[in-house]
């Protein structure tokens, strides 16, 4: 990074290594030591919050039965925006419109789709997360991710709530 002539160097605060990465240095953590030490880094409409929350790995709950499933509101629409510079997400429902939650875990940069990476599966896990709960986002993310997220156009898309329980309640019947 550079100010006005000037190179800003910045330093990891774990290791002490310089930063190269735009957001490395935003959050001054390198992609290794975030990796290793699990530093808490949160993201609200890809800007990051390091205070709020931390990196979340999934976890067995149990597993997922079709009585999960009926607290969830199939009348939900996730749509995702690629802008100039940042990726929205949002959750509307009958209540209004909201940013969806980063639920970080694989990318701390931000939420992802169009391919099958580390941002993808942080967002199939947050949308599941929101939709049906922890529990059935943390069994079923990257299956979702696969199947939705992954194929999605990169200027974006939406996902109703209702198709998301059908899918849901597929993967339960074969599991």
């Amino acid at each position: 990074m550079k100010s006005e002539g000037m190179e800003v160097l910045a330093k990891c605060r774990v290791c002490g290594r310089t930063l190269k990465d735009p957001t490395s240095i935003k959050i001054g953590v390198g992609p290794v030591c975030l990796g290793k030490k699990r530093v808490t880094v949160k993201r609200i409409n890809n800007k990051m919050d390091e205070e709020n929350a931390g990196i979340s790995p999934p976890q067995f709950h149990g597993f997922v039965m079709p009585e999960d499933l009926k607290k969830v509101n199939p009348a939900k629409v996730y749509t995702a925006v690629r802008e100039e510079n940042e990726n929205m997400i949002t959750v509307s429902d009958e209540k209004g419109t909201r940013p969806l939650k980063h639920i970080v875990y694989h990318s701390p940069t931000g939420m992802e789709w169009g391919y099958g990476g580390s941002g993808p599966s942080d967002l199939a896990r947050s949308i599941l997360a929101d939709f049906a709960g922890i529990k059935v986002a943390d069994m079923f993310y990257q299956e979702f991710k696969r199947d939705f997220i992954a194929k999605q156009p990169e200027k974006g898309f939406q996902i109703s709530g209702q198709e998301i329980l059908d899918w849901l309640k597929r993967k339960i019947q074969h599991d």
